[in-house]
């Protein structure tokens, strides 16, 4: 039995836990390792060779101790999860050995499972799937409900794994669902998502059995076309999907937007088109069996473009018109006087605002002007006639030579 001093041991001190993540080669999911850092006042006993440290997964009872030497502190690594005790001794050169200090204890916990990729899949009227994975084996389950507050759960998996999937069924069509995933790993530790939301599809009513007949296409109708759209209808004798098939050439190359809505009336917009181009087109609708029927080929031409061509604002020149109060009767009969107006009183100026058209303004102050010059020079050959008729008339009196 060994022997032990009578040197007395400072208080032991758990000081420092961290938690390490090890990837061990071979091994798909994560180790957890633990270590322990301990920490204690140094004895000033001469006699003092180094101290040892014990532990154990039971109180009092350790196993091989751990010569440190003369030193304060010791890091105890690679510990699994679950509870530890520890303690020291110290000892002599000739290897006598204290009794034990103080035993001190931690427990040390795996952290609960890390829950990745949340998604849903394949969700109709009355079902859907949720998967996600876990970083470590867990089982799985689902709580859900048409609020945050769930209500509803679904079993939980008896097997542990990675990757986790469950079914939702019995749901409601049309309807906005609240769940949460939650894994447990072996040892129990526990972890819970945060709240996602899906929503059901409208209810579809089932196939009938053996229908094997696609619809019946009638009513087609090219509506509203312009320059870059046309809107295209039809109807159908039973419920079926919407899309037409259009393009330049008799190969289309572009379709609408699919509408997979079942419906007996049927229409879709045509959008980007090219002002004054010919193009072509086949509407297709299938039923709820896949019976897909497709129209005839039609053809349309868009119209030229219904865009207004830019019209350049341009301020208008000023006209500036000058009229003196009474026109000059010295003007020749083969000359029309300059700068002239019809009005009466002094000179007048007249401005062409910007939606005013300044050769119609020059026009109209003419006119007048005009007018009276025809009424002036006529006026000026009459007199011009009777002059030159009575001289004629006096010279006929007069006796001759």
């Amino acid at each position: 039995m060994q022997s032990r001093t009578k040197t007395v041991i400072p208080f032991l001190i758990l000081f420092i836990f961290t938690l390490l993540t090890v990837s061990l080669l071979g091994r798909t999911s994560p180790v957890f390792a633990f270590n322990a850092t301990l920490s204690w006042d140094s004895d000033t006993d001469p006699n003092l060779a180094g101290y040892k440290v014990y532990y154990g997964s039971a109180s009092r009872s350790y196993g091989t101790p751990i010569i440190i030497g003369k030193q304060n502190s010791y890091t105890v690594s690679g510990l699994g999860s679950g509870t530890y005790y520890f303690a020291l001794t110290a000892y002599t050169a000739s290897a006598a050995e204290s009794s034990f200090s103080n035993e001190i204890s931690k427990t040390f916990l795996e952290p609960a499972p890390i829950i990745l990729s949340i998604r849903t899949s394949n969700t109709s009227g009355s079902s859907t799937t949720i998967a996600w994975i876990t970083d470590k084996p867990s089982d799985g389950q689902v709580q859900y409900g048409t609020t945050a507050s769930y209500r509803l759960s679904t079993p939980i998996a008896a097997s542990l794994g990675l990757a986790h999937s469950q079914i939702l069924k019995n749901l409601i069509p049309s309807t906005t669902y609240h769940f949460r995933v939650l894994s447990r790993d072996a040892a129990g530790n526990r972890a819970t998502s945060a709240d996602h939301t899906f929503t059901t599809s409208a209810e579809t009513p089932p196939s009938p059995v053996g229908d094997a007949t696609p619809p019946l296409l009638s009513g087609l109708t090219l509506i509203d076309l312009t320059s870059s759209s046309a809107s295209i209808t039809w109807n159908t004798n039973e419920t079926a999907t919407t899309q037409v098939e259009y393009g330049t050439t008799a190969s289309y190359g572009s379709t609408s937007a699919p509408n997979t809505a079942l419906s007996t009336e049927h229409s879709a917009t045509l959008l980007g088109l090219t002002p004054s181009t010919t193009y072509y087109y086949q509407v297709k609708s299938a039923d709820r069996s896949g019976n897909l029927a497709i129209s005839a080929n039609t053809l349309f031409t868009t119209p030229a473009s219904d865009i207004p061509a830019p019209v350049a604002d341009i301020p208008a020149p000023v006209s500036s018109i000058s009229t003196p109060s009474s026109p000059p009767l010295s003007t020749g009969p083969d000359e029309l006087p300059q700068n002239q107006s019809a009005a009466n009183g002094g000179g007048c100026a007249v401005t062409n605002g910007s939606n005013r058209n300044p050769r119609s303004l020059n026009q109209a102050a003419e006119i007048p002007l005009l007018l009276g010059m025809v009424f002036l020079m006529l006026l000026k050959k009459v007199f011009k006639r009777e002059g030159r008729s009575e001289k004629e008339g006096r010279d006929s009196n007069e006796p001759r030579p």
